[in-house]
């Protein structure tokens, strides 16, 4: 499972796992934390290892009230994920046929739904953001 969130310490968007920190928060550690940073000395001394989440083991402390998991399956046309939160506007079909309502907004508000019905999805924002 995959999810986002805003940082504490700069307010910027973050996504990987999740897990309860031990002070009852909670922390998302990004993928590329999973065996993908490599070190030479070099690197070391210039690899600023408090922003890049590195002296929490990678981890990242997170606004619990931005959390948000990524939905099954929705996407928009750029193939951009679809998180719980985010403003979508989209067309919709009944069945297999076009579609036959148009230019609608939704809210993701769960990652499970009927989202095949969903097309020409488009990502307006989000509930967290400014529009």
């Amino acid at each position: 499972m995959k999810f986002r969130a805003k940082r504490i310490d700069n307010n910027q968007w973050i996504q990987g796992s999740i897990c309860k920190n031990m002070n009852g928060g909670y922390s998302i550690m990004p993928q590329c934390f999973f065996g993908t940073v490599v070190f030479t000395n070099e690197e070391e001394t210039e690899y600023d290892t408090e922003e890049n989440g590195l002296s929490l083991g990678g981890w990242f402390d997170v606004i619990e009230d931005t959390i948000g998991q990524l939905s099954k399956s929705l996407t928009n046309k750029a193939g951009n994920e679809i998180y719980e939160g985010d403003i979508i506007s989209h067309d919709l079909r009944e069945g297999l046929g076009e579609p036959e309502l148009y230019g609608l907004e939704s809210t993701v508000n769960s990652i499970e739904g009927d989202w095949f019905y969903y097309t020409n999805v488009k990502l307006i924002g989000n509930i967290h953001d400014k529009l």
